[in-house]
């Protein structure tokens, strides 16, 4: 059976086109009367449905051929067919293979999807248990977690706040760097391999910063902390989620990506109390050993067998997926950055870690500027934890129905709108709603710039992809502190605002232009005569 729909003429015969679109519908119906028949009858039509299935996929590309109400018809029983069949021959779409067409868009037709339900997490919960503790544990590495340790580094070397705050900035820089070459193995080596490795730089990290004797070693341990824990814990948490899901990757992405704000609002205060009561150096050396059993239950218990698969980092889904997966060329960095929304969507991507960063770094020297309480930072910091919690969910269910590439677009407005309202705005209120919108921005780029380099090459080398596109945001985490550090020294708290408004525009602009002339250009072919 072929998928191939004859096109006869030119584009500009009217009477082949109107040919063309009628076999097109045929064939669309036809194939929806095959996918019902193997369902009546699956086993003698297991050799047809998977090829049904991609038939379908080829035949849904084409917008003017297969209406609306087709295409549900068909998805439904696409969803019956994978529900219904056996074992032995899973009728799952393999992930296509990366694809660099700069005129390619996933329409954001709306899709039938279920709300995050226990049953949802109990049916995947050990891969979702997995991305979840990767999350979690990469507390030792991120910013709210080194933060409390910044008084006690400076006490004990004899520091002064400029001096930490250039050896957290080289730290994050080195770690960027690595980031890009080390995340890419993750294409090449076993899931469970790459993951006890991990945790292993993970915990030695926080051991070598316990047992700093001067400010270089301090500077290695930071260095490990970065590395593996806000730039490869997350890597995994994110690669194996979405590797692992492909009709619900928003919301097993959701689901893991909770992780995160847990650890937020965990080991901050268990750290403050065990340096209050232990010492600094015992704190961190007993984060890092507190993490030690999670990470082995992750990669022991919560990783499937067929994980094991040495390439991929998870189960192929059927002998025929993995020989399509073996055909994939190898991954070549030309080819990515030919593609002009990948040039588009890293800006929009840096969003998020830039703006957030330079505004809570920052946030106290505004509030102390403006005469705000101290203490009404840290309550806004609980509502921009939930505002998180909820947009984590909401993107995933917006991903499933719609598609991570619409997110995108979207994802930065509320960020955008929350430093607009600071800027303009000093009244207190204007603070918490600000870090509502900046939660909201924070959970919606967990799940979106995720999915979407999925969802736009593959997952054959999303490693690669998104060790790259992490490494870039690692850097904009780095210099977001001092470059709003700058504004804020040679101009008052609103000016500094106002800028840091620009900029977020600035990094959308791209991205809007993007998808605006792709939009313009479907639009025209759309309408042209039949």
């Amino acid at each position: 059976m072929t998928c191939r729909l004859p096109s006869h003429s030119t584009r500009s015969d009217p009477e082949a086109r109107s040919t063309r679109f009628r076999l097109n519908r045929s064939a669309a119906t036809g194939l929806a009367s095959l996918a019902a028949a193997a369902v009546a009858s699956p086993e003698r039509h297991g050799e047809a449905q998977p090829q049904a299935l991609w038939c379908r996929r080829s035949a849904g590309t084409r917008g003017e051929a297969i209406t609306a109400a087709e295409r549900e018809r068909i998805d439904r029983l696409r969803g019956r067919l994978e529900h219904s069949a056996s074992p032995a021959r899973p009728t799952k779409p393999v992930d296509p293979a990366p694809s660099i067409d700069a005129n390619s868009i996933h329409a954001a037709q709306p899709r039938s999807v279920a709300l995050i339900s226990w049953q949802f997490i109990r049916a995947h919960r050990g891969p979702l248990a997995f991305g979840f503790v990767h999350a979690f544990c990469s507390a030792p590495g991120q910013t709210f977690c080194i933060a409390l340790f910044v008084a006690s580094f400076a006490a004990t070397f004899d520091a002064s706040a400029a001096e930490l705050g250039a050896i957290y900035l080289f730290a994050t820089l080195a770690a960027a760097l690595v980031l890009s070459r080390v995340g890419a193995w993750i294409d090449r080596v076993a899931l469970r391999a790459y993951s006890i490795g991990v945790s292993g730089l993970l915990v030695a990290a926080c051991l070598s910063t316990a047992l700093a004797p001067n400010l270089a070693a301090l500077a290695f341990g930071l260095f490990g902390l970065r590395l593996a824990g806000q730039g490869l814990m997350m890597h995994i948490q994110a690669t194996a989620t979405a590797r692992a899901f492909t009709d619900r990757r928003g919301s097993a992405l959701g689901v893991t990506g909770l992780g995160l704000p847990l650890a937020a609002a965990v080991f901050p205060p268990v750290a403050a109390f065990l340096v209050a009561t232990v010492g600094w150096r015992w704190a961190y050396a007993a984060i890092g050993l507190a993490v030690v059993p999670l990470l082995a239950a992750a990669a022991t218990w919560m990783l499937p067998r067929t994980a094991e698969e040495p390439r991929l980092g998870h189960a192929p889904d059927s002998t025929v997926a993995a020989e399509a997966r073996d055909r994939v060329p190898p991954f070549r960095l030309g080819r990515l950055l030919g593609d002009g929304y990948f040039w588009a969507a890293v800006p929009a991507a840096l969003l998020v870690s830039f703006i957030a960063t330079g505004l809570l770094f920052q946030m106290t020297v505004v509030a102390q500027s403006r005469q705000w309480d101290t203490g009404l930072v840290a309550g806004s910091l609980s509502a921009l934890a939930v505002a998180q919690v909820a947009a984590l969910f909401a993107s995933g269910r917006f991903v499933d129905r719609y598609s991570a590439r619409a997110l995108t677009v979207l994802h930065g407005i509320p960020i955008t709108a929350a430093v607009v309202l600071l800027a303009a705005f000093d009244q207190e209120v204007a603070l918490l709603a600000a870090m509502i919108g900046a939660g909201a921005s924070a959970g919606a780029a967990q799940t979106a710039l995720t999915a979407v380099w999925a969802e736009r090459y593959g997952t054959r080398h999303f490693g690669a992809i998104r060790g790259l596109v992490t490494s870039l945001m690692v850097i904009a985490t780095a210099l977001a502190p001092a470059v709003f550090g700058f504004a804020l020294s040679i101009a008052d708290a609103s000016a500094a605002l106002w800028f840091l408004a620009a900029v977020a525009v600035a990094l959308q602009l791209p991205l809007l232009v993007f998808e605006a002339v792709s939009f313009r250009s479907r639009s025209g072919r759309s309408a042209a005569p039949e």
